[in-house]
């Protein structure tokens, strides 16, 4: 019996030079017309600690950490940590959507706007001609 409170004992310690979990508070992701919308809100998410990109119908995210558990938790220690990035893939719907619109950081929200990457609904991002231009500057 006491080997099982010691057990449970080290188990619930908190180790000081850890980080929190990462957990997802919100995640949304709503497919419509204009494209996908991806809406994630998490503890381990700051302003300018992320990245997004997209390829092969996989959205990844990756999130830098901290050099240090100082810098982290702001506390008086300066107990180093490795510096370590964390890799997260979000497998989207439809691999047709690969084209990042928008991503802004707001609220503690992450917002991901995804388009077609062949947008032919667009006519101000089409491809036009070079010779067009050229003749306009010629005339």
């Amino acid at each position: 019996m006491e080997a099982l409170i010691n057990i449970k004992r080290k188990n619930n310690r908190h180790s000081v030079n850890s980080f929190p979990l990462l957990r997802f508070k919100k995640f949304q992701m709503n497919v419509d017309d204009s494209g996908v919308h991806i809406r994630l809100s998490a503890n381990f998410l700051k302003a300018d600690n992320h990245r997004v990109r997209v390829q092969d119908g996989m959205l990844h995210l990756k999130i830098k950490h901290p050099k240090s558990a100082h810098s982290f938790y702001g506390n008086s220690f300066a107990a180093e940590t490795a510096e370590r990035d964390t890799d997260l893939e979000i497998r989207l719907p439809d691999k047709r959507h690969q084209k990042i619109n928008s991503v802004r950081f707001k609220n503690g929200i992450l917002q991901v706007h995804l388009v077609d990457k062949n947008n032919v609904n667009n006519p101000e991002k089409s491809v036009q001609p070079a010779f067009r231009s050229n003749r306009l500057i010629a005339s």
